[in-house]
């Protein structure tokens, strides 16, 4: 990613490279700063890279908070089929294309390297179609019968599956068919406002003030006419 592909805020990943890793991690953690919140568009036009930098990118996607929405925008091939399967809500233009493979790996050396090296990429694409399934709704196995399947191969599982946004949907690698629309949505509640505490307390202590004032009225009327009427029954002897 460079300058050139930040387009409208959103964040666009061309390459899977160690800078473009970089460069998406910085952004993604810059927006999540910003608001936990907000949504962060992925758009993904990509041939595809290095793994361990879509593996840097899936961990800056698990790490933040906010929901992340990644769109095939042209194409979305090997690192960049997984990068937009991993998305929690998932887009494909309706005349993007998206390649899904097994990844692929060159060695040279020792005999005793050149074994390590077959085993760690076994390693890597068992995790990488581990991840693809399981976005899929799909057991490893299942899903690499789905490929063969669309291949038309009993043997052959590294050869390229490319898929149009119909097929993509019925895999289960993204879940509409056409480009986002973000909006924002502001919510308002009307309740009852709460009764301040020292209101509470400071009512309570008039009201008993008041009471008490009535009391002492009452008493003060009652002697008062009791003084009357025994002025009145004495004037009367």
């Amino acid at each position: 990613m460079t300058e050139d592909s930040k387009i409208g805020g959103d964040i666009i990943v061309n390459k899977f490279t160690e800078d473009s890793a970089k460069d998406f991690r910085r952004r993604v953690l810059q927006k999540a700063s910003l608001d936990p919140n907000l949504p962060i568009t992925v758009y993904i036009d990509s041939y595809g890279g290095y793994l361990d930098s879509l593996n840097s990118m899936l961990e800056t996607m698990e790490q933040v908070p906010n929901p992340i929405v990644t769109v095939c925008m042209g194409k979305a091939m090997s690192c960049g089929a997984a990068l937009l399967a991993a998305g929690e809500h998932r887009y494909c233009g309706r005349q993007s294309r998206i390649m899904v493979h097994q990844g692929s790996s060159g060695t040279g050396g020792p005999i005793e390297s050149l074994q390590n090296d077959v085993n760690e990429s076994k390693r890597i694409n068992k995790q990488l179609m581990a991840m693809l399934a399981k976005r899929c709704g799909k057991s490893i196995a299942e899903f690499k019968k789905e490929m063969k399947d669309r291949l038309h191969k009993d043997d052959d599982e590294a050869r390229d599956m490319f898929l149009d946004a119909k097929n993509a949907l019925e895999i289960g690698i993204i879940d509409h068919i056409g480009m986002p629309l973000v909006r924002p949505l502001i919510m308002y509640t009307i309740e009852v406002a709460p009764e301040k505490e020292y209101e509470k307390s400071k009512a309570s202590s008039l009201d008993e003030v008041l009471i008490d004032v009535g009391l002492k009225k009452k008493t003060r009327t009652r002697r008062k006419t009791k003084a009357k009427t025994k002025k009145k029954t004495r004037s009367k002897k």
